[in-house]
Formats: C-alpha cells, structure tokens, sequence
C-alpha cells in the first residue's frame, strides 16, 4: 500500500525487498514528485549534491541531512534517499516487516 495521501504526506509500503538488502532503502519510487526538484543530485556525490533535506526520524536520535541521486546514464532519480545506513536502526527499533506501512510527513 504505497499512495498519495496529499502534499503533506505519502505513505510507503515496506517490502520483502526492503528487509532483505543489506542497505535496506526505503523505495520511493511513484514519490518523486514529493520531493523538490532541487534535492536531486548528480549520481556520484562527489560531483554534485542536489540541496540537502533534512529528515527527522522517529526512532533515531540524530537528524538525517540527504538528498536523492540520479542514475547514471538514464539521469532518472533514484528511488531511495542517498544516505540510508539509518534506516536498518529505524526497521529494527519499529520492528518493522513487509506489509508495514510508514508516513513520510512534509514539515516545512
């Protein structure tokens, strides 16, 4: 169950896919359009970021500054945020299995 609840909030299904990858993203792929188009950035980081967001997460202490690659080649975005060594904490402190839901919420 992945959908548009409106400007302010989408929220995002949790798959088997999710839990099993060591990296374990959060997918938001059909969201793009929820983020700013500034926040996406090159592929490689090094060459360049797109405006940082910041995400603050239930769960985990310390608030997340990232953006959103594109792929290399294609220049489609990415479907999950380029920093996510958070989000293993975040599905183990939530317990969080497929079929879970979470809310990405728009604050400002």
């Amino acid at each position: 169950m992945s959908g548009d609840v409106s400007d302010k909030k989408r929220l995002i299904s949790i798959t088997e896919a999710n839990l099993k990858k060591s990296n374990r993203p959060i997918y938001i792929s059909g969201h793009h359009d929820f983020f700013p188009k500034e926040c996406y950035g090159e592929s490689n980081g090094k060459k360049r970021l797109g405006k940082e967001m910041t995400l603050i997460v239930e769960g985990i202490a310390e608030p997340i500054n990232t953006d959103i690659g594109m792929e290399t080649g294609s220049g489609r975005p990415r479907d999950f945020f380029r920093k996510r060594s958070w989000v293993g904490k975040f599905f183990e402190k939530h317990h969080l299995q497929a079929g879970d839901v979470v809310a990405i919420k728009r604050l400002s």
